[in-house]
């Protein structure tokens, strides 16, 4: 998610023992996020054998205390193929699954961030 969130002005606003909890709630949400969009995109992802549709991933956000940033996709050798190839015929699913889902999904993002800080902080 590299066009990302930037959280920096609420964390430096508050005090140092919050700012653990606020990067730790953060990071937490973001992965939570990314889980779903992976989830969407396996929903939209062709099916041949379903070797593809099985093989999402999403790894641990990583943070440099400004930008959170989390790695998702599919690990197959043919998903960026199957992904980018539009003129193959799909009978179920279709090209561009996970980029589907990420613009589908990314006005969600800043929203949905900002409601788990709220709750993690009252």
């Amino acid at each position: 998610m590299a066009d990302g969130l930037d959280i920096s002005k609420f964390i430096s606003s508050l005090e140092k023992e919050y700012q653990p909890r606020a990067q730790a709630a953060a990071e937490s949400a973001v992965e939570r996020f990314a889980l779903y969009v992976v989830g969407e995109a396996a929903r939209l992802c062709p099916v041949k054998t379903g070797a593809l549709k099985a093989s999402w991933v999403v790894e641990q956000p990583e943070s440099d205390g400004d930008d959170i940033e989390v790695t998702m996709g599919f690990n197959t050798s043919y998903a960026a193929a199957v992904h980018e190839i539009l003129t193959n015929h799909h009978a179920q699913g279709q090209a561009k699954y996970l980029e589907t889902a990420l613009k589908a999904n990314a006005p969600k993002l800043v929203p949905y961030v900002e409601a788990e800080l709220h709750k993690e902080f009252g």
